[in-house]
């Protein structure tokens, strides 16, 4: 034993590594209760996701809402084509669905249906957000009396 001022102490070397020894086994302590709490939460969160995962299939994605907005007053027709007949006009702020897109030569027409009514508006008065554009089915040019085929040739 080493004295210090006339008392006994001990050597460092054996404190030290006593000191040591009790602080590896308290890390140890600390670490399996951190492990246990953390499997203990695990548990808690995959029992309580479950019902969520299960219930909703991974595929299932709402479809966007399919609308345009009239930009200026607009000539709402029974065809796609300035010759057709003028069914209504428009006011600017009118909601249009989107049902189909078709290019002629005439520029590119919207079937849309307004309040219950379906018919025909240019792109050219339409308000529609590119990303809800992609969504449009693609309509091929109409045959008088015959019903048009659908095809989306757009990848959103």
């Amino acid at each position: 034993m080493a004295r210090l001022n006339g008392r006994r102490t001990l050597p460092p070397g054996p404190v030290l590594v006593t000191l040591l020894i009790l602080t590896v086994v308290l890390v140890g302590v600390v670490i399996r209760q951190v492990r246990q709490n953390a499997a203990r939460s695990k548990q808690t969160v995959q029992t309580k996701l479950a019902p969520l995962t299960s219930a909703v299939p991974p595929t299932a994605m709402p479809a966007p809402r399919l609308l345009g907005k009239v930009s200026d007053t607009a000539n709402f027709r029974a065809g796609p084509s300035t010759a057709a007949a003028i069914l209504k006009q428009l006011p600017p702020g009118t909601e249009a669905r989107l049902l189909a897109r078709e290019q002629t030569a005439n520029g590119g027409w919207y079937f849309v249906e307004v309040a219950g009514q379906e018919g025909w508006l240019s792109d050219q008065v339409l308000m529609i957000d590119p990303a809800v554009a992609a969504f449009v089915p693609v309509r091929t040019a109409t045959v008088p009396g015959s019903q048009p085929s659908t095809v989306n040739t757009s990848s959103p």
